[in-house]
């Protein structure tokens, strides 16, 4: 797992350090490694989880060559975190990144 330079991860539940284990597992059973480019710092929707540390965002280009990786490889890595997570987290593929967040439904 690689951190992107900047990424702040003070105020980051515990649940979602958790969770990010989980993800490390389904990039690298798709061959690609995981690179999360936010946590608790950035610019979001006004209501992101990722101001209550419970929102990561993971990469989905190559940091070799910069390339976005292809649709299919974005689709089965949403899939297999969505899977592997399970309920308590919603998994959103967005334009050029993965949005993860914890967000357990009562």
């Amino acid at each position: 797992m690689k951190i992107k330079r900047g990424v702040k991860i003070n105020g980051a539940k515990p649940e979602l350090l958790f969770g990010l284990l989980i993800c490390q597992r389904v990039y690298e059973e798709h061959g690609v490694e995981l690179r999360v480019t936010s946590i608790c710092e950035g610019r979001h929707k006004r209501a992101s989880a990722h101001y209550t540390g419970r929102g990561a965002d993971l990469g989905t280009k190559s940091e070799a060559n910069g390339q976005q990786y292809g649709q299919s490889l974005k689709a089965e890595i949403t899939a297999g975190l969505k899977e592997d997570l399970g309920s308590e987290f919603d998994v959103i593929l967005e334009r050029d990144h993965i949005h993860v967040e914890y967000d357990p439904k009562e």
